[in-house]
């Protein structure tokens, strides 16, 4: 006899709009931003179990599983061609037109950022995904545009088929307009010089190849204290901001989100929360 459990975690990542980054499957290098999501994230995980009766026993003397799946769904609210073609099955982009047909549902990565229950940032990391369900689009005028998303999390051999990580937070102080990256740290808490409000212009690198800066780095910047506001500057170092003007972070829920483009060797912000 078989029993189906499903386990549902409704809105990981709910009530919030997360970053959409996809690549080319099994990496998390040179990924492409498509947009975010409408309202978080759900992930469903299924397992199938199978149990062992003993005549002399009422419960089974095991229970093992048998099958193991999982999904994870999403509205995505940028109705571009990609993301149109995103959760279509079989279709390919070519050009500045979407095809339906005979096409291979291609695996690819997935990695969706936004933030935990305390406000720090949470990151999805699905090496194998695929279009699953399905696509249904609604086109108004008049109405957001959005997209319902389905993607089935596909098993390798070796390679772990999902990872949820939380940030943790280091304090960084200030020198001379800079702090340095440490590497796999995600959430800055960043303090001024002499504990006095201060200008960041620049985030270099740390010393050794683990604290390098490589494309696609995603940090977070938060104020270590309200006394000492900071104010990121854009484009006096190596920062670009929206609007192309300075961010002032005076409350300590204040909130900046850059990412770095190697290739013009800059951090550029993602969003922001202020």
């Amino acid at each position: 006899m078989a029993y189906d459990g499903n386990v549902i975690i409704a809105n990981v990542l709910g009530g919030q709009m997360c970053e959409l980054w996809v690549g080319k499957p099994g990496s998390f290098v040179g990924m492409t931003q498509l947009g975010y999501t409408d309202g978080g994230a759900t992930l469903s995980v299924t397992e199938t179990t199978e149990k062992i009766p003993a005549d002399q026993s009422f419960f089974p003397i095991k229970i093992q599983t048998t099958d193991l799946s999982g999904d994870i769904s999403f509205k995505i609210l940028e109705s571009s061609l990609a993301n149109i073609s995103l959760n279509m099955p079989a279709c390919r982009v070519v050009g500045n037109k979407v095809t339906f047909g005979l096409y291979t549902t291609p695996e690819i990565s997935m990695m969706i950022i936004g933030e935990d229950p305390n406000g720090a940032q949470r990151t999805w990391k699905i090496p194998y995904v695929r279009a699953s369900g399905t696509f249904s689009y609604h086109y108004s005028k008049k109405d957001v545009q959005s997209i319902d998303c389905k993607f089935e999390i596909v098993g390798h051999n070796g390679v772990d088929p999902l990872t949820v990580e939380d940030s943790t937070a280091i304090k960084v102080t200030i020198a001379s307009g800079t702090f340095a990256y440490a590497g796999g740290q995600t959430l800055y808490l960043v303090n001024g010089e002499s504990n006095a409000a201060d200008a960041l212009t620049d985030i270099v690198a740390g010393v050794g190849d683990a604290n390098a800066l490589t494309d696609g780095l995603a940090i977070e910047l938060m104020l270590w204290s309200a006394s000492a506001p900071i104010t990121v500057t854009h484009a006096t170092g190596i920062i670009e901001l929206d609007d192309a003007a300075n961010f002032v972070m005076s409350e300590t829920t204040d909130k900046l989100y850059l990412e770095y483009n190697l290739s013009a060797t800059k951090w550029v912000e993602s969003h922001r929360v202020s």
